[in-house]
């Protein structure tokens, strides 16, 4: 069941294409079907033209809806990179396209249904509303002041960039324009290569960044959701609270995806291979380290086992839901009992739990096992009906960025600087004090300490938005090595195709363009 939202769009684009004036776009609200009990829910209307842009309380509202409709696609985000990555997939009886496009069973993913086409338009609208805030900022009555401006500014660049992200994840080297948000262009903004696409992606992070920092250090003069309450204040990104911590902790992320996008275009770096390490831009993995070390939410230190139930922990940024009226569910819930299809695969299961690994106890069995909802699929390769824990709910959060993740994301660039020593103690990290277990001990290769931190990708953030683990596959060139089901039929998919929405208007012509 799908929830929408409705606005009249006069010139604005999903993308770079153009819709025409008076155009009415629905933002779908993603209910992946299968997943969970479905209901209507009367979400707030957060682009009425009735709202005034021009005062406070117009402000505050757009903002909350940016911030809410934020959370549109993280259902697609979780359960088509988590089954590209063969880890989490939906088995039903209803609709093979989860197993079959998603999971790369032999079939292409189409671009003209919610398969191939979402994750896209939702984005586009969001990265729009932020920049229309932006742009409205000088003509509220009463004035806000040039430090309320300035914050305000760094917040929406900082969601404009993080939207942006949520498409380049799932489009990658099929390219994503992502600019062209201010106003109409006289054409369409240029789809860009994955590398300059996350170079762009940076740009935003680091401008906001300066406009954060431009800002009085105190509360933010605009409220954002409860799940933003670790990152609620102004104030350098060192400080606990602060805002500019989280436009850090993206900022490393995009860069370290940066600096391996550059290998995966024409003329670039050297790629990775299954046996080498390529050579990603060094600038970039410096940038980026610099990002994680400059964030208060990174802080391995503070690392502690897996809570059981709901994701809880306090160095983290949260999408929140409610099955309340006015709100949205949990897009993905995992609940014990329900009639969900969404099941880790035995071989990744086993994999995490291996050696005691306390990251197993957010694995679950469901008590409606996949023998029930699917066929033989799902008798062959998820047929123990493990789920994860940590969605118990429709009132359960989902994590946009966190500590954990960080000390991976500083690994993962650590190896990419050819410092192994220090990935392995960021690995280590990980594994002693959030899995209990041993530290590693095994070769200090870049192969061996890449294929862990592989492991420890897949253990953390089995079920997260962003499937660190699948991005790497990427960076590393492993499509082809990664953990196959499917032998001789497996597409190898990790990425969506331009939506037929983006590219029909644009006469198909979607070949990026590379600086």
């Amino acid at each position: 069941m799908i929830n929408t939202l409705t606005r009249t769009v006069t010139g604005r684009a999903f993308g770079g294409a153009w819709l025409r004036p008076g155009l009415t776009a629905g933002l779908a609200v993603v209910g992946l079907m299968g997943l969970a009990a479905c209901k209507d829910t009367a979400v707030p209307n957060f682009r009425s033209p009735q709202i005034n842009p021009e005062s406070p309380s117009g402000i505050q509202f757009l903002v909350t809806g940016v911030a809410a409709n934020s959370r549109a696609d993280i259902g697609q985000d979780i359960l088509a990179l988590s089954g590209m990555g063969r880890e989490i997939g939906v088995f039903t009886t209803t609709d093979s396209r989860f197993i079959t496009e998603w999971m790369g069973d032999g079939n292409i993913i189409p671009n003209s249904d919610f398969y191939g086409g979402g994750g896209w338009s939702a984005e586009f609208l969001n990265a729009k509303d932020a920049e229309a805030i932006i742009q409205d900022l000088p003509k509220v009555t009463p004035a806000y002041s040039a430090s309320d401006m300035s914050l305000i500014t760094g917040v929406m660049k900082t969601f404009e960039a993080y939207n942006m992200m949520l498409v380049a994840e799932t489009r990658d080297t099929n390219g994503v324009p992502i600019f062209g948000f201010a106003s109409p262009p006289a054409t369409p903004a240029p789809i860009l290569c994955v590398k300059d696409v996350w170079k762009g992606i940076a740009a935003m992070l680091d401008s906001a960044e300066a406009d954060l920092d431009a800002g009085t250090p105190g509360p933010l003069p605009i409220n954002l959701p409860p799940g933003y309450a670790a990152v609620s204040a102004a104030g350098p990104s060192g400080t606990a609270g602060s805002f500019a911590g989280f436009n850090r902790a993206l900022a490393a992320y995009a860069k370290l995806q940066y600096a391996y996008a550059t290998t995966r275009v024409p003329g670039g770096g050297a790629p990775a291979t299954p046996s080498s390490a390529g050579a990603p831009l060094l600038s970039a993995l410096v940038a980026a380290d610099s990002a994680v070390h400059a964030t208060f939410l990174y802080n391995p230190g503070a690392l502690t086992p897996p809570p059981a139930g709901d994701f809880s922990d306090p160095l983290a940024v949260y999408h929140n839901y409610s099955s309340t009226s006015g709100d949205l569910d949990n897009p993905v819930t995992f609940a014990v009992g329900q009639t969900t299809t969404v099941f880790v695969l035995d071989d990744v299961a086993a994999e995490i739990a291996a050696g005691g690994d306390l990251r197993a106890n957010k694995l679950i069995v469901n008590s409606v096992g996949p023998n029930s909802e699917a066929g033989p699929t799902a008798n062959a390769v998820a047929a123990n009906g493990i789920t994860v824990g940590f969605y118990q709910s429709a009132s359960s959060p989902i994590p946009i960025i966190r500590n954990e993740e960080l000390v991976l994301i500083e690994a993962a660039i650590q190896l990419g600087e050819g410092n192994l020593a220090n990935a392995i103690t960021s690995i280590n990290a990980i594994r002693t004090n959030v899995g209990n277990v041993p530290p590693y001990a095994g070769a200090v290769t870049y192969v061996a300490v890449r294929d862990q931190l592989l492991h420890e990708m897949r253990a953390s953030n089995l079920g997260e938005p962003g499937e660190e683990r699948i991005m790497a596959v990427r960076n590393y060139g492993l499509q082809m090595q990664q953990t196959t089901t499917w032998g001789g039929t497996d597409t190898h998919s990790t990425l969506l195709p331009i939506p037929i929405q983006e590219s029909g208007p644009r006469n198909g012509n979607i070949t990026p363009s590379c600086s």
